[in-house]
Order: structure tokens, then C-alpha cells, then sequence
């Protein structure tokens, strides 16, 4: 349930170490894991693992950092906050959904009485299985 980092990998390392289980290959195993990650997102084409670990989490799961100019903003509000994946998921969802029920307006220009709106429509509109 942790990001992947090099304090993450020591953790892990010394726990099965503590279980009497050979490292040697999980080693082997997790070298490839961050090489290959980072090579995947970018991050480097030669890539020293053991250097690279300790400057950057590897987050396979998040590669996508929005489409629009607004979901770029919440993407990385919700990165700055180290918030859960599944929570960053929910939020872009809601958020979509805010998007289309804007019916084409700039969500940027949204106001307290577009959220309002979206909300009364939510409670009474989409309960009752109307979604339009």
C-alpha cells in the first residue's frame, strides 16, 4: 500500500531478511523493477537504480496527468497533497461529471451557484436515475 521509494524497498528487504528468506534475487528483482519503471515514465534511458531509487518515487499506476488545462490543476493539487490513487480517481470523476453537466462552459469560469446547481441536480435530478 506504499509508494515505491527506497525507504519503501528497505523496509521490505529487512522484513523478509528478518523471515530467513534469501535476498539476493529480490534484489536482483527490484534493481530491474526501477530501471524499467524509469526508463517507462521517462525518467532517464540509463538509468543506476540504487542512485535513481533515492531521487525519484516511481508511480507506475499515475502516468496520466490529465487531459484539459483544469484537470491538469486538480491532477496536481491532488499529487501535491500525496493523496490516495483511488481517491485521486474519485475526485477526476466527480469532477468530470461537474465538467459535462457544465454543458460546455469553461469549468474555470464555474462559480459557487454552478456548484450548487450540480449538487441540487445530484440530490433530486440523478437519484432518481434521471441523469440529464
Amino acid at each position: 500500500s506504499r509508494r515505491a521509494s527506497v525507504e519503501s524497498v528497505l523496509d521490505f528487504l529487512h522484513h523478509i531478511e528478518g523471515e530467513g528468506q534469501e535476498t539476493d534475487s529480490v534484489r536482483a528483482s527490484l534493481r530491474w523493477f526501477f530501471k524499467s519503471a524509469a526508463v517507462q515514465s521517462g525518467l532517464s534511458d540509463t538509468v543506476h537504480p540504487e542512485r535513481d531509487a533515492r531521487q525519484h518515487v516511481i508511480e507506475l499506476e499515475r502516468p496520466d496527468a490529465g487531459l484539459t488545462a483544469w484537470e491538469k490543476l486538480l491532477v496536481a493539487a491532488i499529487r501535491r497533497r500525496h493523496l490516495q490513487w483511488r481517491t485521486e480517481q474519485t475526485y477526476r470523476g466527480w469532477a468530470r461529471r461537474f465538467a459535462v453537466w457544465l454543458e460546455g462552459r469553461p469549468v474555470e469560469e464555474a462559480n459557487a451557484a454552478d456548484i450548487r446547481g450540480f449538487l441540487d441536480h445530484l440530490a433530486v435530478d440523478a437519484r432518481g436515475g434521471r441523469t440529464g
